[in-house]
């Protein structure tokens, strides 16, 4: 059944938007491009905004957000495609985000997405993490390797919270699970897609310590795990997957993902040279035999090394990324300066020569 709503996800599609804002004593926002913007429409009042989202809330997303204080639900909204809905409670009242879901999944060429990547869900096991900070497009690449999965005759199961991109067969088979509606737990869902002979098992982020044990454990048993982490970089999401078990453990953790990780693949949108639209840089380590040792014995800091140096197999520094589209003419370089971690390699190409004070801060814009 249609909604209010999916008026204003159409209005946010027709602006090439992802994301619509809503809260009340504002008109509704669109993000576009990373900035957000105001669609013609009046002040929401907390009234308004309410009856918008009970239409599209079941009873028990409203009971869990007056409860929780928050909630995230999948809405289907037509021809528009799918959207992501992001409801909590603050200070002044009810905030919705809903983020857009393309109805069709992209092709990985689409996304320009490299090589190497494609080549990953051909893994024989192991695991593999795709990263990114919040709307840096992890969750599209990833449908996009599932599809990638799909057209080789692949066995896919995804445990999702809640379910974005729907997936078509092709010349595989695809079970698509929400975690507390179709199964208890996503380690519970990764058991049961081990023994069902699934070829690759896709999840949100491991958060807890059971969900990581049993994720390494079915990609050590022959089985292909993806996963997510909000981690803005290859180093950050190992120290990320440390960060939640105790200290004690950490050598033995850190020797079950030298054996078993296979790739962090890390990825930020920056904003295009022509203004439209936004190109995906990646930073990428492949764990190959001079990557794993340093893995085990928690040599982090050498793993940019690697990186650096590791072209040949595939892997590149997050600055390269940026620089390799900065020069090919794809990417704004003054967006890309403020992303570089080493923003000097970009000084040359800038357009406002003024960002270059920001160059001698650790902090910058992100």
């Amino acid at each position: 059944m249609s909604t209010r709503l999916d008026a204003f996800l159409d209005a946010a599609h027709d602006l090439g938007g992802s994301d619509l804002h809503l809260r009340a004593g504002q008109p509704p926002l669109v993000r576009v491009d990373g900035a957000l913007t105001a669609l013609p429409y009046r002040t929401l009042d907390d009234a308004e905004l309410e009856s918008l989202v009970r239409e599209c809330a079941s009873a028990a997303d409203w009971e869990a957000l007056e409860r929780d204080g928050a909630r995230v639900f999948a809405h289907d909204a037509g021809a528009v495609g799918r959207a992501r809905v992001s409801l909590a409670l603050h200070h002044d009242g009810l905030l919705a985000v809903l983020r857009r879901v393309p109805r069709t999944v992209p092709r990985a060429l689409e996304l320009g997405l490299p090589r190497v990547l494609t080549d990953l869900v051909r893994l024989r096991d192991g695991l593999v993490l795709v990263t990114g900070p919040s709307g840096s497009g992890r969750t599209t690449t990833l449908a996009a390797l599932v599809r990638a999965a799909l057209e080789q005759g692949q066995h896919v199961v995804t445990l999702e919270d809640p379910i974005e991109f729907v997936h078509e067969p092709a010349r595989g088979h695809v079970v698509q699970r929400a975690i507390g509606v179709h199964v208890a737990s996503a380690s519970d869902g990764l058991r049961e897609a081990a023994a069902a002979g699934a070829d690759l098992v896709v999840l949100g982020e491991p958060n807890d310590a059971a969900t990581l044990v049993t994720a390494l454990e079915v990609a050590a048993s022959g089985v292909r795990v993806f996963a997510t982490s909000p981690a803005r970089s290859a180093v950050g999401t190992l120290e990320r997957l440390l960060e939640g078990h105790p200290s004690e453990s950490h050598p033995a953790l850190r020797a079950a993902l030298a054996d078993t990780l296979r790739a962090i693949v890390s990825q930020q949108l920056v904003r295009a040279s022509d203004g439209r639209g936004r190109r995906a840089a990646h930073e990428i380590l492949i764990v190959n035999e001079t990557v794993r040792p340093l893995v085990r014995d928690g040599r982090m800091l050498q793993l940019v090394g690697a990186m650096a140096t590791g072209k040949r197999v595939g892997m590149q520094l997050m600055d390269a990324s940026l620089l390799a589209l900065v020069r090919a003419g794809d990417a704004d370089p003054d967006a890309a300066f403020l992303l570089a971690q080493d923003p000097w390699a970009f000084a040359p190409f800038l357009t406002r020569p003024e960002l270059l004070a920001l160059a001698s801060g650790e902090t910058r814009a992100a």
